[in-house]
């Protein structure tokens, strides 16, 4: 009778100088003593490179061999028992060695390949410390559990600290061998001046906490290692995690015991300023960053915190600009710390809007600071102005007893809602005559500043809506106070700045949509303001 044999074996042919780590392969094979077995239980080649793979304890078997893709990579038989695989290109390829005798048919365990370094088995086995296995089957996991005496979380994640840093450092001697050309004690007739060179230490910071790994060297200094490179000793992405913290308003003393619980990483309040201090350079790019020629409606506020300086709790505000793009998308164009709210600032920020490219604004929807009319209209002098319809009606209620808040407000509502300007001025002599004896002042607000409040009213409702009150950026500024509302001081003015940049990326993250019904808002402005307009659509 005839035996037949399968041998499987699986070749990574990838040049290691192009691309990534080259990752061992084993070969598992289930047979019973004195049987024919590959040689190599791992190959890992260079493109261009030839390999020698034999069979051993063949003796008296026929053995054929082949590839499964030959683009990849090529056996051609050299001798009774082996064969020489050459690599065409990067990728995997499974060898196939067949060994004929008489008897029956044994079959092979076969491999599947889970990830770049990571082989799914069907039968739990190990062949040698350098195998990497992941079990598959409730059986596997059990003898898991009873070799280990896992009985907690605790044990389980010590389990995968312990295994996480098993699986770098065989990636990282598989690195030098795909370097060096050569597994360990398998140098053959290889003619090379490099060798292996011992290990140097090294200390890792890593989502399972800190250990140590011993990185391998080489004679000639040329390995430089792709999976953790010379100097890096954070491989746990620490830093995203801080920043991340650090823009939900958690302080730096926060961060470095949420760390320190989680993850067991001791992380000082100083380090944890200093990661986030890397992100100054993006705040400067962000603030400098070109705009828009032209934005239909701008809205300008500020939020004003506290912040040391000198020794001294001084107050400072932070000046808040955002624009609706001609695409009707919300857009955050500047974020500024500075002195308190004064006109002469703004004149400023209006000037660096018009110089990172600004050209044109139809409106401003502002609040009623004493000055804002002249600074825009110094910078943007066709812009026009509407003063914030809450904000005229919250000046108008302080002067308003409680007892008569709720009636005083319903008849308000039938000025700001009259369909033009001619019957909002008479509804507002109706107000006047019902309540301006009792409360002149409160009337008085809105005839001195009719000018500034009116302009909304020569528009439909779709844009009435965008335009007659500022509660978009007063929105905007509620996600920076749930954010900043931990910090009843910012140590300064940096601080500050790099906190509202965060929180502002998080915010802007939801703005995925544009305002409603813009299509027949931006044809009614088309309509109005012509050139204006489409000179930049």
């Amino acid at each position: 009778m005839k035996k037949s044999v399968k041998i499987t074996s699986l070749v990574c042919t990838a040049a290691l100088l192009v691309s990534s780590v080259l990752s061992p392969v084993s070969t598992v094979v289930q047979a019973k003593a004195k049987k024919p077995a590959i040689s190599k239980k791992k190959l890992s080649m260079k493109v261009g490179k030839t390999a020698k793979l034999s069979v051993k304890r063949a003796k008296g078997w026929k053995i054929s061999w082949k590839s499964k893709n030959k683009k990849i990579a090529t056996v051609k038989k050299a001798g009774k028992y082996a064969a020489k695989i050459t690599a065409k290109k990067k990728g995997t390829v499974k060898i196939t060695a067949t060994a004929k005798k008489g008897g029956s048919v044994n079959k092979f365990v076969f491999l599947e390949i889970n990830s770049s370094f990571l082989v799914r088995i069907r039968i739990w086995k190990f062949l040698s410390k350098r195998s990497v296995f992941m079990p598959v089957a409730k059986e596997q996991i059990r003898q898991i559990i009873s070799e280990n005496n896992l009985s907690s979380v605790t044990d389980v994640y010590a389990l995968l600290r312990d295994s996480f840093k098993d699986i770098l450092q065989e990636l990282m001697e598989a690195e030098l061998d795909a370097t060096l050309g050569y597994e360990k004690n398998r140098k053959g007739d290889l003619q090379t001046d490099n060798k292996r060179n011992g290990h140097s230490p090294k200390n890792l910071k890593s989502q399972y906490g800190e250990f140590q790994i011993d990185v391998p060297r080489d004679r000639n200094g040329e390995f430089e290692p792709k999976l953790i490179p010379k100097y890096q000793r954070d491989i746990s992405g620490i830093e995203e995690k801080v920043i991340s913290l650090y823009a939900r308003g958690m302080s730096t003393r926060d961060i470095h015991d949420q760390l320190n619980d989680l993850y067991g990483i001791e992380l000082s309040a100083e380090m944890v300023s200093k990661i986030t201090d890397k992100i100054l350079p993006q705040v400067k790019e962000w603030q400098s960053r070109p705009l828009n020629p032209v934005y239909p409606f701008v809205f300008m506020d500020c939020i004003h915190y506290k912040v040391r300086e000198d020794g001294r709790i001084v107050s400072r505000a932070a000046y808040v600009v955002l624009g609706v793009t001609a695409e009707g998308y919300k857009e955050i164009l500047s974020i500024t710390v500075g002195a308190n709210e004064t006109s002469k600032f703004w004149l400023g920020m209006l000037n660096d809007l018009h110089n990172r490219g600004v050209k044109d604004v139809l409106f401003f929807c502002v609040d009623g600071l004493p000055g804002f009319k002249e600074a825009i209209q110094a910078v943007f002098p066709k812009a026009e102005i509407q003063r914030c319809v809450i904000h005229m009606l919250r000046n108008s209620f302080k002067y308003v007893s409680y007892k008569d808040l709720k009636k005083f407000a319903s008849d308000f509502k039938a000025v700001y809602n009259a369909p033009n300007e001619a019957a909002a001025l008479s509804e507002l002599e109706n107000v006047k005559e019902t309540w301006g004896k009792k409360y002149p002042f409160a009337i008085s607000n809105w005839e001195n500043n009719w000018e500034d409040v009116s302009s909304f009213f020569q528009f439909p409702d779709d844009i009435r809506r965008i335009m007659y009150t500022t509660n978009i950026i007063e929105g905007l500024n509620r996600q920076y106070r749930k954010v900043t509302k931990t910090k009843s001081v910012f140590p300064s003015d940096t601080s500050l700045e790099k906190m509202l940049y965060l929180a502002s990326q998080n915010v802007t993250k939801k703005w995925t949509q544009r305002y409603r019904n813009w299509d027949q808002v931006l044809n009614q402005l088309i309509v109005l303001y012509g050139e204006r307009l489409t000179e930049y659509l």
